[in-house]
């Protein structure tokens, strides 16, 4: 990780409304606690937990898009929700299939995926940025898994993902590893396994 050089607030922040900006103040707060995070497991799940839920609130993905910031070589946290919040994804075969997009943009050099978990409806995603921006490469993952499910499910041009996404800057100093171990767990919170090993959809460099 030796590509992050300084902190990065991908949002501009004058020109959101004030009830969007009302409901990400508790992301905001949360991007100064990465040294607090290092000092355990419970601190680490405090505020990664409030990051998580802020990104999969109630917010429309798509306002978030304005003043958005992409600085190669750092690292983000990515999350994108399915249109309705339907659970495409209990669907073994269409989650294979979106996964192996995910692996597609790492071969094309867009990314280098760190973590990841697909729930079945919505994918939490940490990556490094490669040579290309978040606008863009979430285009190419939501276009082109869409294509393959919905073909799977013969389905053609039917919506999979909703518009938009969420994103956060990692910070320098911020336990990268805390994050991808927290976003891994997500099947265990919900109740959709018993352990990590038990769930087919996830992955991390370090686990």
């Amino acid at each position: 990780m030796s590509g992050f050089s300084r902190d990065t607030i991908p949002i501009s922040l004058t020109v959101l409304s004030p009830l969007l900006l009302s409901r990400l103040k508790p992301l905001l707060r949360g991007w100064g606690r990465g040294r607090e995070c290092r000092q355990g497991e419970a601190e680490c799940g405090k505020h990664y937990r409030g990051i998580i839920t802020a990104m999969t609130s109630t917010v429309h993905g798509h306002h978030l898009h304005i003043g958005r910031f992409s600085e190669p070589e750092r690292g983000y946290l990515l999350t994108t929700v399915t249109q309705e919040r339907r659970r495409v994804f209990d669907d073994l075969r269409l989650a294979r299939l979106a996964i192996g997009e995910l692996r597609a943009c790492d071969e094309a050099g867009l990314c280098a995926t760190l973590a990841f978990v697909l729930m079945p409806n919505h994918l939490h995603w940490l990556v490094q940025l490669r040579h290309t921006s978040l606008a863009d490469l979430m285009r190419r993952f939501k276009s082109c898994s869409a294509a393959r499910v919905n073909r799977a499910r013969n389905m053609p041009g039917a919506r999979l993902w909703q518009a938009g996404f969420h994103d956060r800057a990692i910070r320098d100093g911020e336990d990268i590893r805390a994050i991808a171990r927290y976003i891994v767990a997500n099947p265990m919170r919900a109740g959709l396994a018993s352990t990590a090993r038990d769930y087919p959809h996830w992955d991390a460099t370090w686990l």
